[in-house]
C-alpha cells in the first residue's frame, strides 16, 4: 500500500474532533480505500501461502513415506543380497563336493581301464618276445617296483661299479638286479643279491620268477618274517635278517665294497615310517662299506621324514652322505653314504 501523503486531522478551538472538510475528507477516503485494497492483497497472499504450505506439507508427507519405503526396500535388498551370497556359498560347496566325488570315481575307472589296457599290451609284447626269443619278459604290474625306477637302476649298473645288492622286499627287482649283474664284467657273479621277503606269497612268486629266468645262482632269497626290533625302538616290526647280514658281513669284509640297498618294504600300511629301521640294521653290520640307498615312493611325506631321521643317524655316526632326489612316478631318492 502506498500512502502518498499523511492524513491531516483538523480540530476546533475547543479541542473537539471535527469532521474533515474539503480536500482532507477526500484524502481520508482515498487512504481508506488503499488500506482496504492492501488488506485484501495481504489476505489473498496469505491464502496463497496457506495453500502452498498445505501443498508443501503434503509433499513432505509423501517424501517421508517414500523415504520409509526406500529404507524398507534397502533393507529388503540387503537381506536378499545376504541370502544370495549364502546360497551361492552353499551351491559352490555342493558343486565342489559333487565334482570331487565324481572325479574320484572317474579317476578310479580311468586308472582301472588304463591298467587293464597296459596289461594287455604288455602281455602281447611278452608273447611276441617269447615266440621270438624263448624268454619270458618281466611283469611290472602288481609288483612293488615300477619301470621308471628299474630303468634308473639299470643306468646305475651301466655307469658305476656295484658289488652287491641288498633288497628289503622281493619281486621283479630281484630278477632285474640279477640280469644287471649278468651284464657286468665281474668275474665272480655268485650270490651278488641278498633279498629279504616277509610275505610267503611274494616269496614263492619271486622264487618261481628267478628259476624261470635262470638267475638262481646270483640270488640269495630268504624268508624274513617281521619281528620287533632288538633295539630301543622295539615297537617297530622289521625283517628278521640279522643273522643273514652277519654272515654277509663276514663274507665280504676282506675288501671295501659298494652295496646298493633297495628299501621297498615292508608295506607302508604297517604304520608310520615302517621302513625306517633299514638304516639302523645296515649300519650295524656294513657301516665300513660304500652304501647307496634307493628309496621308492619318495613323494610321500612319511618317506621324506624317514630320510630326514636317517640323516640324523648318519650325523650321529659321523658318516658322510649325499641325498639326491629323482623324478619318478611315485618319487624316488638316492642316499649315498661314505
Amino acid at each position: 500500500m502506498n500512502l502518498k501523503r499523511p492524513l491531516k486531522l483538523n480540530f476546533n478551538s475547543d479541542e473537539k474532533l471535527l469532521e474533515p472538510k474539503g480536500a482532507d475528507a477526500s484524502n481520508l477516503g482515498n487512504a481508506h480505500d488503499e488500506m482496504r485494497q492492501y488488506v485484501d492483497e495481504v489476505e489473498k497472499e496469505n491464502s496463497a501461502l496457506k495453500s502452498e504450505l498445505s501443498v508443501l506439507k503434503e509433499e513432505n508427507e509423501r517424501l517421508k513415506n517414500n523415504s520409509q519405503s526406500l529404507e524398507g526396500l534397502n533393507q529388503n535388498l540387503t537381506e536378499l543380497k545376504s541370502s544370495l551370497y549364502e546360497n551361492q556359498e552353499i551351491r559352490q560347496k555342493q558343486l565342489k563336493s559333487y565334482i570331487h566325488k565324481n572325479m574320484e570315481v572317474l579317476k578310479f575307472f580311468i586308472t582301472k581301464a588304463l591298467t587293464k589296457n597296459t596289461k594287455q599290451v604288455e602281455n602281447f609284447l611278452s608273447l611276441e618276445r617269447y615266440l621270438a626269443e624263448g624268454e619270458i619278459p618281466l611283469n611290472f604290474h602288481g609288483w612293488p617296483i615300477s619301470p621308471d625306477i628299474a630303468l634308473m637302476m639299470a643306468g646305475m649298473f651301466r655307469n658305476i661299479h656295484i658289488d652287491y645288492v641288498i633288497e628289503f622286499g622281493s619281486g621283479t627287482s630281484t630278477v632285474l638286479f640279477a640280469k644287471f649283474f649278468q651284464r657286468t664284467d665281474l668275474r665272480d657273479k655268485e650270490n651278488r643279491i641278498l633279498s629279504f621277503e616277509h610275505d610267503n606269497r611274494y616269496l614263492k612268486e619271486t622264487k618261481n620268477s628267478i628259476e624261470e629266468h635262470g638267475v638262481g645262482n646270483l640270488v640269495e632269497l630268504y624268508y624274513a618274517p617281521l619281528k620287533p626290533l632288538a633295539s630301543s625302538d622295539s615297537k617297530r616290526l622289521y625283517y628278521d635278517c640279522n643273522a643273514r647280514l652277519e654272515e654277509f658281513k663276514k663274507r665280504i669284509n676282506q675288501t671295501k665294497s659298494h652295496i646298493l640297498i633297495l628299501v621297498d618294504g615292508p608295506p607302508g600300511n604297517l604304520g608310520e615310517q615302517s621302513r625306517f629301521p633299514a638304516m639302523e640294521v645296515i649300519l650295524t653290520y656294513l657301516s665300513d662299506h660304500k652304501l647307496t640307498f634307493v628309496i621308492d615312493d619318495y613323494q610321500r611325506d612319511d618317506e621324506k621324514e624317514m630320510v630326514n631321521r636317517w640323516a640324523e643317524i648318519l650325523n650321529k655316526h659321523s658318516l658322510s652322505y649325499e641325498l639326491e632326489e629323482i623324478e619318478l612316478e611315485k618319487g624316488g631318492a638316492l642316499l649315498r653314504v661314505n
